[in-house]
């Protein structure tokens, strides 16, 4: 597939995207090839006294970092980094830095990117990489250091100083290095390179790191190296006067000691990953389960706080954040007040509608999208490797709305909602300009339907702003009559079986074709069709059932296979023969008949719609992109759709 080709809006509404592919890595991320940068040379250090005033402390939480924090709060904003990722070997471009209020307004994309590991200092904003970001004049820059050194990474950022790990090119060797914050000075540490240099942590003159014989703690002058405990893993956080850590030798328990490693007791005698914690309580992922849960910081009150299987937790004011471990696309936030769960979905904040949300469609069809609309003397259509358009029913005033292709599309007030083909067939809505572009729901979606400012596919409802996603007992692509659902079950790779019918939450389940049934079902206004194809004569009836008493009553019988059936409109049936090379329309009474188009060899038909005055057959090429033909309802008048 195809990226997109138009610049992408910010498509964030919550902080719970920050934390999409946080988990932690084995893999050292630093790039030997960073670019060698040679700022004024600054004072060494022969001790790091004089850059420590005794009362430094951390300026982003304990258990965030042991998440690989990637958001901070200054004066009321929150900052934070939403990494790219690939889902299905395509790239969501969701990555950047982004700031909102706490209350989640004001939401804006920053820039690209700006690593991760954040820390705040002087309403300045410290990352990982040594970059320093600030918020009034939205700048970025690097911290000066030493001409010798060609790569710095921030390990830690404290009220007064930073702790450094530097690559020294002259000496091909690296250090940890205190600094000053403008980095006008600095000392370098004995303390050789850490495997797992990502995890250190910092409390009342001491620095925490874990090695290769456990968890230890030393000053930052180098004195009084200590072993805290054999037993502690990566997974650990401070928290007020206590250490709280995974056992990697019990099983992966929580435990909790003093500062120094006394007083051990074990919390919770369960598999943690994930550490994290706010004030007295501790929160944790359950390897068994996957499930997020809280204990307080004395074990007791242990409790599962999620529905779903977690991974990477931060807290960030009244919420614990959390992405889906299965689909990093899914995002949940839970409330710390009264632990209910949200689950938050990849959108920009919602636009606010217009007055207007009729929904527009092809006259006399079923209320579903469909890959041409025409509306208000508009035809709105896509060419295949070409793009998107919309023309005026008299050829005038064409116009391309977008270089990517669409799948199906349908237009509510002022918007054209489409399936993006280039996209995974992800949701989307646009002007009907062509302008603000958006995502309304990151699911793949073949079809949808809409009925007040609601839109339905398949196990989902989603609000036609974005802002909501609710999960229903929706099987197969819907179709909609009045106030019902109709769907047909895929059960398996044949075809389509039976016929369903719901309210629109999805409840009052009635079957009302034989769920055996190998069968196609089409929908025109408020009529259902259906095919019964006869394997000994390799004919098709078509048969008119109403929902109501369940009757079925023959239509027309068509000398070709059920499944060649394309469309059904206005008392017209549109089919195509055995061979698959004519289309052909049949009235219901059989007084009118035409074949619209004979394929070349090597060409195949990709589908057929109808709408108030035209035909559109679009005819797939083996080696060049398809072809959309346009016909009058009579047969009449080709035309071939150009860019």
């Amino acid at each position: 597939m195809k990226n997109i080709k138009h610049e992408f809006i910010p498509i964030i509404l919550t902080l719970a995207l920050l934390f999409t592919s946080c988990v932690k890595e084995d893999k050292d991320p630093i790039d030997p090839d960073d670019e060698i940068t040679e700022p004024s040379t600054p004072e060494k250090l022969n001790s790091p006294a004089a850059l420590f005033s005794g009362d430094e402390a951390l300026t982003n939480t304990s258990g965030n970092l042991n998440n690989n924090a990637r958001s901070i709060e200054i004066d009321g904003w929150v900052y934070f980094n939403v990494p790219t990722y690939t889902r299905e070997s395509v790239e969501i471009p969701y990555g950047g830095f982004y700031k909102m209020k706490t209350d989640g307004s004001e939401l804006a994309r920053i820039n690209d990117e700006l690593g991760q590991n954040y820390f705040a200092v002087n309403g300045l904003i410290y990352n990982f990489d040594g970059r320093l970001f600030d918020p009034k004049n939205q700048a970025i820059s690097k911290i000066t250091y030493a001409s010798s050194y060609n790569s710095l990474y921030f390990q830690l950022v404290l009220d007064d100083v930073i702790l450094a790990l530097v690559h020294d090119g002259t000496l091909n060797r690296w250090n940890y290095v205190w600094m000053t914050l403008d980095g006008s000075k600095y000392y370098k540490m004995s303390l050789p390179r850490l495997n797992n240099y990502r995890r250190m942590d910092y409390k009342d003159g001491w620095l925490y790191y874990v090695n290769e014989n456990g968890l230890n703690r030393i000053h930052p002058d180098d004195s009084n190296q200590t072993l805290v405990t054999r037993d502690a893993s990566e997974d650990f956080l401070i928290s007020g006067d206590s250490l709280y850590y995974v056992n990697l030798n019990d099983g992966k328990s929580l435990y909790k000691s003093d500062l120094n490693g006394s007083n051990l007791k074990k919390l919770v005698d369960q598999p943690v990953k994930h550490l994290n914690s706010d004030r007295n309580i501790l929160f944790f992922v359950n390897e068994t389960d996957g499930l997020v849960y809280r204990v307080n910081t004395d074990g007791s009150q242990l409790t599962v706080i999620s529905s779903v299987k977690a991974s990477v937790l931060l807290v960030s004011g009244d919420w614990l954040c959390f992405n889906g471990e299965q689909d990093n696309s899914k995002n949940y936030r839970i409330s710390l007040k009264d632990w209910t769960q949200e689950e938050l979905f990849l959108l920009e904040k919602p636009i606010a509608e217009t007055s207007e949300n009729e929904t527009h469609l092809n006259k006399g069809l079923t209320n579903i999208s469909q890959p041409v609309i025409t509306v208000e003397n508009w035809i709105y259509y896509d060419l295949e490797g070409l793009g998107l358009y919309k023309e005026k029913t008299d050829g005038s005033s064409k116009t391309k709305l977008a270089d990517f292709n669409v799948g199906s599309m349908m237009i509510i007030g002022e918007y054209l909602y489409y399936t993006n083909s280039d996209y995974m067939l992800y949701l989307f809505r646009m002007k009907k300009d062509g302008t603000q572009i958006k995502l309304i729901s990151p699911q793949i979606t073949w079809s949808f339907s809409a009925k007040d400012q609601w839109i339905y596919t398949k196990n989902h409802k989603i609000k036609t702003d974005g802002s909501l996603i609710l999960d229903v007992s929706i099987k197969s692509y819907p179709r909609l009559i009045k106030d019902r659902i109709y769907y047909q079950e895929a059960i398996d790779e044949s075809g389509y079986y039976g016929l369903i019918s719901t309210k629109l939450d999805g409840s009052d389940i009635k079957s009302l074709l034989d769920p055996k049934l190998q069968t196609y079902a089409w929908f025109d206004q408020d009529k259902i069709y259906y095919t019964l194809y006869d394997e000994t004569t390799e004919k098709t009836k078509l048969m008119r059932l109403d929902p109501v008493t369940k009757v079925s009553t023959p239509i027309v019988e068509l000398s070709t296979y059920y499944w060649l059936i394309k469309e059904i409109h206005d008392g017209r049936v549109y089919w195509l023969s055995k061979d698959e090379k004519t289309s052909n329309v049949l009235s219901f009474d059989g007084t009118f008949q035409k074949a619209l188009i004979t394929l070349s060899m090597g060409d195949y038909y990709d589908w057929i719609e109808v709408s108030s005055d035209r035909i559109y057959v679009n005819v797939k090429h083996a080696n060049t992109n398809a072809t959309l033909y346009s016909f009058a309802l009579d047969g009449s008048d080709q035309k071939e759709m150009t860019p």
